[in-house]
């Protein structure tokens, strides 16, 4: 075991964020406890699909 790194990942930052209950019914129609991370994952995709080239 002395190679495992026990450390923790660097916390994400809080975000307040406004949306349509439409959108918000959406992401929660799969699984209601873990919409959040679904829509994390799906802006996270999209930025990095739309980020400029380097």
């Amino acid at each position: 075991m002395g190679d495992v790194d026990w450390s923790r990942p660097a916390p994400k930052p809080t975000v307040t964020m406004r949306l349509d209950e439409d959108v918000i019914a959406y992401f929660k129609r799969e699984d209601p406890k873990g919409y959040t991370r679904r829509m994390a994952a799906v802006l996270s995709a999209f930025a990095r699909r739309n980020r400029a080239p380097d």
